[in-house]
């Protein structure tokens, strides 16, 4: 079961020192997490300084900068777990840096189910990727599953009326012949009922680790 624990601290309450010392701390915990199959993203925010507030009422939008409200711990980072049950996430928590100095506040994930036909497509297709990129790392970023390798590679998620793969705009221009019959927009590439063909998305994952190799 996925579980989301969210860290809340007193921003102000650490040095630069102990901040950078945190950020290796959790980074050493996702790599333990990781190799154990549990984890499946992490980060670090900005201080509230930088947030936005963004509400709709009767229509209108209204943008404030800021928090939505001022608390004694502000929420500082979060991780995305994959846990057997409650008392394993809560062991997880406890190993968290700021569960020390803060607060960890996990939830469970609510699961939303795939309708069959998409969810055939996409299993097809992450078959597909894996064998493309066999050292690639499969994580979860802005809750779509992704494949990693020297950053992200590529994206994939099923929507109401069509399934999409993520990747990068010089891509889908590059192969925007053998992309004309699939809706494409800049990286993301739209099929339906019709499946992206297997050895085009071999090519596609193949030029897209070019891409990010030529990056280093």
């Amino acid at each position: 079961m996925r579980y989301m624990l969210l860290i809340y601290l007193d921003e102000q309450a650490l040095s630069a020192v102990e901040r950078e010392q945190c950020y290796r701390e959790s980074t050493e915990l996702a790599h333990q997490l990781s190799a154990a199959g549990q984890y499946l993203a992490a980060a670090p925010l900005e201080p509230t300084a930088a947030a936005t507030s963004v509400r709709v009422r009767k229509g209108k939008r209204v943008v404030t900068d800021g928090p939505f409200a001022e608390t004694k711990e502000q929420l500082g980072g979060y991780f995305l777990i994959d846990a057997s049950d409650l008392d394993e996430a809560i062991t997880i928590a406890a190993r968290i840096p700021m569960a020390s100095r803060g607060t960890i506040e996990g939830r469970p994930v609510v699961h939303i189910p795939v309708p069959p036909a998409p969810r055939a497509a996409l299993q097809r297709l992450r078959k597909t990727i894996k064998a493309a990129a066999p050292e690639a790392t499969e994580v979860i970023s802005y809750g779509i599953p992704m494949f990693k390798h020297h950053g992200m590679l590529v994206g994939y998620a099923a929507f109401k009326k069509h399934c999409s793969l993520f990747m990068s705009t010089a891509l889908t221009k590059a192969y925007r012949k053998a992309l004309a019959s699939y809706d494409t927009s800049k990286g993301t590439i739209r099929f339906t009922d019709r499946p992206l063909p297997a050895a085009l998305v071999r090519k596609l994952v193949k030029a897209r680790i070019a891409q990010n190799e030529r990056k280093r």
